[in-house]
């Protein structure tokens, strides 16, 4: 119980800081509308602006891809609290680090450690799964069409 317990807080708390600390100035969410000058689902200028200035093919629509890499981690964050698709949000965040750390020699005052947490994160997902408290592990417990990584306890 002990080690499931601390994956699953892992998880929560990880989740719960890139959804609600980090990228609230980011995307317009409904948590956030009162305290940003962003619309609902409205992307930051400054987003967009450094996605311009990444290689091909995000320079090239970086509506597209803010709008993508910005859901991909806000709603992300969302299913990953509650346990919820987990491997496959894993793989998303992987994506989005992967294309951020590809692009690093592009933009200026560019920081490793934020997407290499999001390395880190996404490939304990990966591995790990939502663990014995998430959703994913209930529905693959009653219906049988889910197998999740369980832990010996």
């Amino acid at each position: 119980m002990g080690l499931n317990l601390v994956l699953a807080l892992k998880r929560i708390f990880l989740a719960f800081y890139i959804c609600f600390v980090v990228y609230p100035n980011v995307i317009g969410m409904p948590w956030n509308l009162n305290r940003s000058s962003l619309d609902l689902f409205e992307i930051s200028p400054l987003l967009i602006e450094e996605m311009s200035g990444y290689r091909a093919p995000i320079s090239d629509v970086p509506y597209f891809f803010g709008y993508l890499f910005s859901l991909t981690k806000t709603l992300g964050s969302l299913l990953i609290i509650l346990g919820l698709s987990t491997r496959i949000i894993g793989v998303c965040y992987f994506l989005v680090a992967a294309f951020y750390l590809y692009n690093y020699p592009y933009v200026s005052d560019f920081n490793y450690a934020f997407p290499i947490v999001f390395v880190t994160f996404s490939l304990l997902l990966l591995y790990f799964g939502g663990g014995k408290y998430s959703l994913d592990y209930r529905i693959g417990k009653k219906f049988g069409w889910i197998r999740p990584y369980r832990l010996s306890s």
